[in-house]
C-alpha cells in the first residue's frame, strides 16, 4: 500500500507504507466504518493497522480492493 504526498504544485510523490502480504483483511463487528490490516506472522512484530472509512460502501471498497490486492502479491510469491 502506497502513500501520497502533495509536493509543491499538484505534483504527488508517492512512497510505499506497508507490504500488503505481510497482513490480512478484516472487518470490524463492532463499528460498520472500521477495518483492520493484521500481521499475518506475529514474529515480524508488526502491528494491527486500524483504519475508518467514511461511510460503509468505502469501507466496502476498501476491503474489495485490499483482498484483491492481497491475492495478487500471494500469487506472485509464488
Amino acid at each position: 500500500m502506497m502513500i501520497g504526498k502533495i509536493k509543491k504544485g499538484t505534483a504527488v510523490e508517492y512512497s510505499i507504507k506497508y507490504d500488503l502480504s505481510l497482513y490480512s483483511v478484516s472487518l470490524s463487528t463492532k463499528d460498520k466504518l472500521v477495518f483492520f490490516l493484521t500481521p499475518i506472522n506475529l514474529a515480524l512484530k508488526l502491528t494491527r493497522l486500524e483504519f475508518s472509512a467514511k461511510n460503509a460502501e468505502e469501507r466496502a471498497r476498501w476491503y474489495v480492493a485490499l483482498t484483491k490486492c492481497m491475492k495478487v502479491s500471494q500469487i506472485e510469491a509464488i
